[in-house]
C-alpha cells in the first residue's frame, strides 16, 4: 500500500477551532481542489472554543470546514516534494486569555483525484453530491492507485473532507517528529 489517509485527532487535551472566517462564494468552499481566480483577504481569522478552561493543546493540523497547517508542517509538506498547497495567513486567537497564534497558514490544497475504487469499497451515498463525488461514507476504503499519477497529496474526488498522502510523505514527516498526524490506511478509514 502506498497510500493513507492523513488525520490529526485531538484528544480532550487539543485545542478546538470553534470560529471561522465568513467569506463570500466561491472563497467559503475550501474542499473544491480548485485554485482561487481571486485575491484571499489575509490574515484569514479563527478563534478556539472559549468553553474550554484552558486553550488545549495546539496541534500541527486543524481540519474543519477550512484546513489550518503550522508553519512548520507546510514546510515540511514542501520538502517532501508536495506542490500542491496554496497557503494564506492565519491567526488563531484565543480571546479568552487574549493569545495569539500567527504561526499557522490557511491550507488550500489543490487537486481533487477520483481514486476510489467503488466496487471494492463499502461505502453509503449521502446524496449531497453528482455521480459519487463528494457525497460518499466511508466504511471502507479501497484506493485505486492507478487513477492517482503519482501524486503526493490530493484531496479524494469521492469524500472532498478526506486528505490522502503518499507513503513517501508520511516517512517524511514521522522522521521529522510528527507525531502527532496519524496515518490512516485506507481499508481502515470510516468518515
Amino acid at each position: 500500500m502506498s497510500y493513507y489517509l492523513l488525520e490529526c485527532y485531538a484528544d480532550n487535551s487539543g485545542a478546538r477551532i470553534s470560529s471561522y472566517p465568513e467569506l463570500d462564494s466561491p472563497l467559503n468552499n475550501w474542499m473544491s481542489g480548485q485554485r482561487w481566480a481571486i485575491p484571499v483577504p489575509e490574515p484569514l481569522v479563527f478563534e478556539i472554543w472559549e468553553e474550554d478552561e484552558g486553550e488545549g493543546e495546539m496541534l500541527p493540523m486543524f481540519k474543519t470546514h477550512f484546513l489550518l497547517m503550522t508553519d512548520k508542517l507546510v514546510n515540511v509538506l514542501n520538502e517532501s516534494g508536495v506542490d500542491n498547497l496554496d497557503c494564506y495567513d492565519a491567526v488563531i486567537r484565543q480571546t479568552r486569555i487574549g493569545r495569539e497564534y500567527r504561526n499557522y497558514r490557511a491550507v488550500n490544497i489543490v487537486g481533487l483525484v477520483r481514486a476510489a475504487d467503488m466496487a471494492k469499497s463499502e461505502s453509503i451515498d449521502l446524496g449531497l453530491g453528482t455521480g459519487g463525488l463528494v457525497s460518499n461514507f466511508f466504511r471502507r476504503l479501497e484506493l485505486d492507485e492507478s487513477t492517482i499519477g503519482g501524486a503526493l497529496l490530493f484531496r479524494l474526488a469521492e469524500k472532498i473532507s478526506a486528505i490522502v498522502v503518499h507513503e513517501s510523505v508520511k516517512h517524511h514527516l514521522l522522521a521529522k517528529g510528527f507525531d502527532r498526524l496519524s496515518f490512516v490506511e485506507p481499508s481502515k478509514y470510516r468518515g
